[in-house]
């Protein structure tokens, strides 16, 4: 795929920092959520064509279901080659549709932050309207978790250190 868009996450700066993969091993492509246009196909590639706009799947390995193994031994921008680049090769299973209704720019931020609230919120639990929700602070994942959390008529509560970032939040739905 042809990259159109890259979101920075909390992840790529450890990264960088030297924090989450500390023997980082050199030539390393960073990022893992990006946006792109399908320019190619395999031949036995059926779910996609040329020209689609695609998210590559963070943990390559992890289509759906249960979680592999060893969760991170497939995971774009860390073990893997990650989405700053150009072009990015995705096998079939690793790729998913990127949302039309969303502009390159929103539809890169979905694969890490957007995923982890889902999982958290709907695969991992069953949201039960009515429920109340905590919400540790206010980046991407929380974000997310908090529109999830509305969507599902939960009563969410926000912690932030920020009341500009609580005033933000509480538009979004919390304290509902």
């Amino acid at each position: 795929m042809r990259i159109k868009a890259v979101a920075l996450n909390y992840k790529d700066r450890m990264i960088v920092d030297g924090v989450l993969i500390p023997d980082l091993a050199f030539p390393f492509v960073p990022t893992s959520d990006a946006v792109g246009e399908v320019v190619a196909i395999g031949g036995e590639v059926s779910r996609f064509r040329v020209g689609q706009r695609v998210l590559g799947q963070v943990i390559a390995d992890w289509p759906d279901g249960d979680a592999p193994p060893v969760l991170h031994r497939h995971t774009l921008g860390s073990s893997l080659p990650g989405t700053l680049s150009d072009y990015v090769l995705f096998r079939e299973d690793a790729t998913v549709a990127a949302p039309p209704s969303l502009s390159d720019a929103e539809a890169s931020t979905l694969p890490i932050a957007a995923l982890t609230a889902w999982f958290a919120l709907v695969e991992a639990t069953k949201p039960v309207p009515g429920e109340t929700v905590l919400i540790q602070g206010t980046g991407g994942v929380s974000l997310f978790a908090l529109q999830f959390a509305a969507a599902f008529g939960l009563r969410a509560i926000v912690t932030s250190s920020s009341d500009e970032k609580l005033e933000r939040a509480r538009k979004l739905g919390a304290g509902r």
